[in-house]
C-alpha cells in the first residue's frame, strides 16, 4: 500500500508500514505549515509602522582624498555635490518619510544652504555629526527621538557619500525591516 504524502515533499512513494517515514513526514508539514504561518504574523506585525526616517551620515571630513580640506560629500561632481545626488534619491523615494543629516559641524551652514538651493523638502533637520561613525548615528537616532520618532518607526541609516543607491533597493530594504 502506498501514502500519497510524498507528494507534499516531492520524494519517491513511501509504504505506510514504514511508520517513521510517515511521521517524519506528517512532522515536517507541520514544521512548513508553522513556519510560514509565523512568518506572514512576524510580516503583518512589521508592517504595522507610523514612519520612515532616514538618517544621512555626512560628518566626515575625506582625510583620505587630501582635497584641500572640503569634505568629500561637498565635492561636485557634474556641477553638483556628491551628497546632493544621494539626497535626490531619497527625496524620490516614496518610502522615506523624512531625513535626519548628522554633518560635519562646521558645514552644517553650507548643508543648510545646499537643502534649499536644491529643493530637497524631506530633510527635517540637519544636526551634527559625531567625532565617528558610531557617535554620528547615536546623534541621528537622538535627534529623531526629540522629532517624535517612537518604537513603531522605521530608521534608515546610509552614507552622503554613497549616491549609487537606487530607490528600488531603498524600497526593498524597507519591506524587509
Amino acid at each position: 500500500e502506498v501514502t500519497t504524502d510524498y507528494i507534499l515533499k516531492g520524494i519517491e512513494p513511501v509504504s505506510t508500514t514504514n511508520r517513521k517515514t510517515v511521521k517524519t513526514l506528517y512532522l515536517g508539514f507541520v514544521l512548513i505549515f508553522a513556519t510560514i504561518a509565523g512568518i506572514w504574523s512576524f510580516a503583518a506585525n512589521r508592517f504595522n509602522y507610523d514612519e520612515i526616517i532616514m538618517i544621512i551620515l555626512a560628518g566626515g571630513v575625506g582625510q583620505r582624498m587630501r582635497n584641500s580640506g572640503m569634505p568629500k560629500q561637498f565635492l561636485e561632481v557634474h556641477g553638483k555635490p556628491i551628497i546632493i545626488y544621494t539626497l535626490q534619491k531619497f527625496e524620490r523615494c516614496d518610502d522615506i518619510d523624512e531625513v535626519v543629516i548628522a554633518c560635519n559641524v562646521y558645514w552644517m551652514d553650507h548643508m543648510k544652504e545646499l537643502l534649499g538651493r536644491y529643493g530637497i523638502k524631506k530633510a527635517k533637520r540637519v544636526i551634527p555629526g559625531g567625532k565617528d561613525r558610531q557617535e554620528s548615528v547615536k546623534n541621528g537616532i537622538s535627534a529623531i527621538t526629540e522629532l517624535g520618532a517612537g518604537d513603531d518607526d522605521i530608521v534608515v541609516i546610509h552614507d552622503g557619500v554613497r549616491p549609487l543607491i537606487e530607490t528600488a533597493i531603498i524600497s526593498e530594504n524597507v519591506r524587509v525591516a
